[in-house]
């Protein structure tokens, strides 16, 4: 009875034994520095990394700064710098977005340059196996552009208002607003009419009306136009 628990034991011991032995899947530690970077899905989503809180442990330190470009959105610029064994490596990153481009789409597009800067990190940390890169070849007929019936316009059209009171009082709200605008590489126009009025009346008996009324209006021009890559030159009142 003994022997047949001792070798039962030895069984057991060698079926777990593969399981003690796994490796820990290698990971870059990496310190991002991005104020404005929806962190939580960078995080969540960015394969083979580890991310430290002190930048003195990072392998990688990821540094993002952003500003405004001519289509109305922004040019973000990643700086790559690898410490200890990646010390000599030192990369940046630059794209850009436009002002039709969501926040889901702008931070998955932060996601993929972020991937593309990380490759030769991985590669000398041995994890060439688990990458594997895609080139989208165009072809001749996706290169012709769509033809916009609207030639890039964007027209809006709002109103909104409400109405209460009782015998001594009543309140009035009224809102418009309209705008258009027209943005492409070479212009920025955008053209926006506002209108608000508020109208309160207080009744006394046997005294006229009480009516405040306050109302205001807004109208905003502005046309850009390209120079160059870096300037504009434009109008705005």
């Amino acid at each position: 009875m003994q022997a047949k628990r001792l070798s039962l034991l030895v069984v057991i011991l060698l079926t777990l034994s593969p399981i003690f032995s796994q490796e820990k899947e290698s990971k870059l530690n990496v310190f991002l520095n991005c104020n404005f970077c929806d962190q939580s899905y960078i995080k969540q989503n960015l394969e083979h990394a580890e991310f430290v809180r002190d930048q003195n442990y990072a392998d990688v330190y990821l540094f993002f700064t952003n500003q405004r470009n001519g289509s109305g959105g922004r040019v973000y610029e990643i700086d790559i710098v690898g410490q200890n064994k990646f010390k000599e490596f030192k990369d940046k990153i630059i794209f850009s977005t436009n002002s039709n481009n969501t926040s889901d789409e702008v931070r998955a597009l932060m996601l993929k340059n972020i991937r593309l800067g990380l490759i030769r990190y991985w590669v000398k940390e041995g994890l060439q196996d688990k990458i594997s890169i895609s080139i989208k070849r165009s072809k001749p007929e996706e290169l012709v552009k769509e033809k916009d019936p609207w030639n890039n316009w964007i027209f809006e059209l709002e109103a909104r208002g409400n109405f209460n009171g009782h015998e001594t009082y009543s309140k009035r709200n009224l809102n418009f607003n309209t705008s258009a605008r027209r943005i492409t590489e070479k212009n920025k126009f955008i053209f926006r009419l506002r209108y608000g009025n508020d109208e309160s009346i207080y009744k006394f008996d046997g005294n006229p009306d009480q009516v405040y009324n306050n109302s205001n209006k807004n109208i905003t021009l502005y046309n850009v136009f390209s120079i160059n890559s870096h300037w504009s030159a434009g109008i705005f009142s």
